[in-house]
């Protein structure tokens, strides 16, 4: 969180600036509570996974000008579905430096990575409801095939029945 000179303090999570408080007044954040990018990890730091983040951030921040760490972190990020930390460690750098460009820049890079991704997800979510669209037409021509037949025959053997008197 961030003070400014009016007593003002600004929402290290969500950017909210407002009066000095306990908490934030948007997002809820208890001030006291706030770790960091420590409490982005905290889900997963005990992992291998966790282990290679922190490791990948602690390394980018020192050259975070170089645009291959960026892209590097990104990639693992996305790669193991965790692009949610990436965005709120870079958000949180935002918040903290608004005048940072390489973070901006790298934020409208995820954002541009999780459109593409819900993109990919919705269009294999419309494939898979086109082949359950298909399957079911498929066995409700067949039950209805079957239930003709089936009362063809019925309807055959009572005719046959009714010539036999």
């Amino acid at each position: 969180m961030t003070h400014t000179e009016d007593d003002s303090i600004t929402c290290p999570r969500c950017g909210n600036r407002q009066p000095e408080d306990t908490n934030c007044h948007r997002c809820g954040l208890l001030f006291s509570k706030w770790q960091g990018s420590a409490s982005v990890f905290a889900e997963i730091e005990d992992t291998e996974l966790g282990n290679m983040l922190i490791t990948m951030w602690t390394d980018l921040e020192k050259h975070f000008s170089d645009e291959a760490k960026h892209r590097a972190f990104m990639e693992v990020c996305s790669q193991y579905g965790v692009v949610d930390i990436c965005a709120s460690l870079y958000r949180m750098r935002v918040v903290a430096n608004p005048d940072d460009e390489m973070a901006k820049e790298q934020q409208a890079k995820i954002v541009t990575l999780v459109q593409q991704q819900l993109a990919i997800a919705g269009s294999e979510s419309t494939n898979s409801t086109k082949r359950v669209a298909r399957v079911v037409y498929w066995t409700v021509g067949i039950l209805f095939s079957l239930a003709f037949l089936g009362a063809s025959f019925w309807l055959l053997q009572n005719i046959n029945s009714m010539w036999q008197r």
